[in-house]
């Protein structure tokens, strides 16, 4: 087979429920992403199981309950089948909103590119340096680490905040950036991130307060305020 070739939702699973070219498929499917929701359903499923078919066939095929061995009748099959489908479809939808999400985080997004390492005598720390050094990298993880050896630097807490956000882990950047002091250089900007965090971690409410009572000393974070508040009351 090709490579390029495109293959179907059923294709696929037929293949990999009968142990046909399984390799060619499983890197079929790691190597594309899809716009189907079937398939994009299915590419979600394996990668959160790193790609073991095996779990996907347990998946498709549960084992009966009735420790008795008993024929499938064709009900049995027809609603298992069904269950398989729905549940594949609502992964699925997951992941479009997923990627939605991303999109949208994508247009409200400042891109902080971080300070010229080294800056000011409070931020001379390796540790300091390496964390900016991966956060430019976009090693998001990475920078958390170097970061989290100073705990009450406000270059520290400021951008392992933004680090959360980019990973999704947004109850963790809420509260790395709500402890910024008051008097913090990065105060204000830390508000426009917070405001979106609550976007993303459905808490809209909180985020519009922020927008509504905040004014942006950054010019694009005061645009894209303004952008995500008109779109707010167009809804």
């Amino acid at each position: 087979m090709q490579p390029t070739h495109k293959h179907s939702y059923h294709e696929i699973i037929h293949a990999l429920l009968n142990n046909k070219d399984e390799a060619y498929f499983l890197n079929y499917i790691k190597s594309n992403n899809f716009n189907e929701d079937e398939l994009a359903g299915l590419k979600l499923f394996l990668e959160n199981n790193n790609y073991n078919s095996a779990l996907l066939k347990d998946f498709l095929n549960p084992p009966d309950f009735d420790i008795t061995l008993k024929p499938l009748n064709a009900y049995t099959i027809y609603y298992k089948i069904a269950a398989a489908i729905i549940l594949l479809m609502i992964v699925g939808v997951l992941t479009k909103l997923y990627f939605f999400n991303q999109q949208t985080l994508q247009n409200y997004w400042v891109q902080d590119t971080g300070f010229k390492v080294l800056m000011g005598n409070e931020n001379k720390g390796a540790s300091i340096a390496n964390g900016m050094s991966f956060y430019k990298a976009q090693q998001f993880k990475e920078a958390i680490t170097e970061f989290s050896l100073n705990h009450y630097n406000d270059t520290a807490i400021y951008y392992s905040g933004i680090c959360f956000i980019k990973l999704n882990q947004l109850d963790s950047a809420e509260k790395y950036l709500q402890n910024l002091p008051q008097t913090s250089h990065y105060k204000n900007k830390s508000m426009y991130y917070i405001a979106l965090s609550y976007l993303f971690n459905n808490k809209q409410n909180q985020a519009l307060h922020i927008f509504n009572t905040t004014d942006f000393d950054d010019n694009e974070m005061e645009l894209k305020k303004k952008l995500i508040l008109n779109e707010y009351k167009a809804k």
